[in-house]
């Protein structure tokens, strides 16, 4: 159950992360406006919650992988 949870925390920062890029290729006037964005407070916390939901989901697999790996302690 925890790995489900897990893998669904880190799926969906990844397609956040592959919807802005994306986006990026869509429109020039939103990449002038995400350059402005990308040095803006915003976008650091944005990555900061990236990053703390994606550690957060490896803190929740971390149970299931030594069974998963079969690791004898």
């Amino acid at each position: 159950m925890f790995y489900i949870v897990a893998f669904a925390f880190g799926g969906l920062a990844i397609l956040c992360i592959i919807a802005v890029i994306i986006g990026l290729f869509i429109s020039p006037a939103v990449y002038i406006g995400l350059k402005k964005f990308l040095k803006s407070k915003a976008f650091k916390i944005m990555i900061g919650f990236f990053v703390a939901t994606y550690l957060f989901s490896l803190l929740l697999m971390l149970p299931q992988l030594d069974w998963m790996l079969k690791i004898n302690f």
